[in-house]
């Protein structure tokens, strides 16, 4: 059972954090938390790695848009920042089945360390809280997520779609009208292997930190980046195929989560489900489009399509977890 306790002042905050606290602030008036996990402790600045961005939005944007934005990152904060005028309340995050020894904090610190750089944001399965928790006992919670009404819950759901069927939607109707488009999408999944290989290549090191960096490559990580790149780069050069290639996209990363125990098992089947429902339904109604209809507005109208189904098949997959728990 997880306890959040207020840090009244700067004080009480010096006294009680240390290396491995699981810290929470409030963001946006209280909408929400950020979470943080202390890495290093000094008298005046604390040492964090968090999923965070490097943007401030709105409070519900910010948490949407962070599936692009999004990256875990370790920086240093100044603890007198986090107690100055008008900053929010902050608290410090206690369990019961947290790192009690240095040695399991400095296990905790170092998982949290082997993501560093990643760039899989989701608010619904792989938020701040989640890598917070999942960092400290190996597995993936957030709280306030459990927690939210289910009319939050909704709202993520149909915001977090809307605005990653748009991403792709955009993308897809620029490959309908661009010439060559095995190549333009090639060139995509060459990208996307150039961007992971990039994040290991340390600058300015001696060779055998270089060496160690290298040996310390999670395949895993990587092979799942191939294969999704991979099966989709074919099927969007079968024309008409774009809908079976997000399909298996999204599905590899969502299982690829899960096994490296990024999310929870409930969590995967969530996200499955909300895709399955949601893809199915866009095929069906794409049998009965009127051919008069423009192409970039049959594939546009996809995206609320497909929003406001991912938000139905959440409330029904939680409305029927309720009942069989």
């Amino acid at each position: 059972m997880s306890r959040q306790v207020r840090q009244p002042n700067l004080d009480d905050f010096k006294r009680n954090v240390r290396r491995g606290s699981h810290i929470a602030i409030d963001r946006k008036n209280g909408s929400y938390t950020h979470h943080m996990l202390v890495t290093e402790v000094s008298n005046n600045e604390i040492k964090v790695i968090e999923y965070g961005s490097t943007f401030d939005l709105p409070s519900l944007a910010s948490a949407v848009f962070a599936k692009y934005l999004g990256i875990i990152q370790e920086k240093n904060i100044k603890i007198d920042d986090l107690f100055g005028p008008n900053a929010p309340s902050v608290f410090l995050v206690y369990c019961d089945n947290y790192p009690k020894t240095d040695e399991d904090v400095n296990s905790a610190i170092e998982r949290a360390r082997s993501r560093l750089a990643e760039k899989r944001y989701c608010l619904t399965c792989n938020n701040c809280e989640h890598f917070v928790t999942w960092a400290l006992t190996g597995k993936s919670i957030s709280k306030q997520w459990e927690n939210a009404s289910a009319f939050c819950r909704c709202k993520a759901d149909f915001m977090t779609t809307l605005v990653s069927e748009l991403f792709s939607d955009i993308q897809l109707v620029l490959q309908k009208y661009l010439p060559n488009k095995s190549f333009n999408v090639l060139s995509q999944c060459l990208s996307s292997l150039k961007e992971k290989c990039l994040q290991y290549l340390p600058n300015g090191v001696p060779f055998d930190k270089l060496r160690a960096r290298i040996s310390s490559i999670r395949e895993l990580d990587v092979l799942l980046v191939i294969l999704s790149s991979l099966f989709k780069m074919v099927i969007f050069c079968i024309e008409g195929g774009h809908i079976i290639g997000d399909i298996i996209f999204e599905v590899i990363k969502i299982v690829g989560h899960h096994i490296k125990n990024h999310i929870s098992t409930e969590d995967m089947l969530r996200e499955l489900f909300k895709i399955s429902m949601s893809y199915l339904l866009v095929v069906a109604l794409g049998a009965y489009v009127p051919a008069y209809i423009p192409y970039f507005i049959q594939v546009l109208s996809k995206s609320g399509i497909t929003a406001l189904v991912s938000c139905a098949a959440g409330f029904v997959f939680d409305l029927f977890a309720r009942l069989f728990d």
